[in-house]
């Protein structure tokens, strides 16, 4: 599988944890202050979209190292 289409799943994956991750953050400022939790909520929102890439990068470099020797073998396939 190529390292882009892999890249864009995790990716996608992160996103989908820190969304989850956000919302449950934005409940529990709900419970303190109600007025706070829909800015929170977006604020998380919008800021996870730009905080995944460089997580996903991050583990994509650790998970699926690509050599030169590995990109020839690919090519010459």
């Amino acid at each position: 599988m190529a390292p882009s289409l892999i890249l864009l799943g995790t990716y996608l994956l992160v996103i989908v944890v820190l969304q989850i991750l956000g919302y449950f953050v934005s409940r529990a400022v709900g419970h303190f202050d109600p007025t706070l939790s829909l800015m929170t909520f977006l604020i998380l929102f919008i800021g996870m979209f730009g905080l995944a890439w460089p997580i996903a990068v991050r583990l994509i470099d650790r998970l699926v190292p690509e050599t030169e020797h590995e990109r020839a073998q690919r090519l010459a396939r």
